[in-house]
């Protein structure tokens, strides 16, 4: 029997309708509400979408079609672990297109 925190749960995933993209940053569907293990970028749209953490910064500009896996526990030997904060809020800047952004997340239970 796994002891706490060692059970892997999916996360509610987040989506944003690429057809609502105006140029400016808008958020995901909704915040997050663990801390994510692991966390799924997945650009499912016909555009370009930049993703921000924080509605201001570009962090990471993904064209139509990329994914990107972030495993944010890779290095056990770190005291610290490196994730994203509960309440977490994603948004996405670009050209309106057809189809959806997805992010999906993994934590530990």
């Amino acid at each position: 029997m796994a002891t706490s925190k060692q059970i892997a749960k999916f996360g509610t995933e987040l989506t944003f309708d690429t057809a609502t993209l105006t140029g400016s940053f808008v958020a995901f569907s909704s915040p997050l509400v663990e801390n994510p293990a692991l966390i799924i970028f997945d650009n499912q749209s016909n555009t370009t979408v930049v993703i921000s953490d924080d509605g201001v910064t570009n962090s990471k500009t993904f064209v139509a079609g990329e994914a990107l896996v972030i495993d944010n526990r890779s290095d056990a030997s770190i005291a610290v672990e490196l994730t994203w904060p509960v309440g977490t809020n994603f948004y996405a800047s670009g050209t309106a297109g057809v189809g959806l952004f997805r992010i999906s997340y993994v934590y530990a239970k």
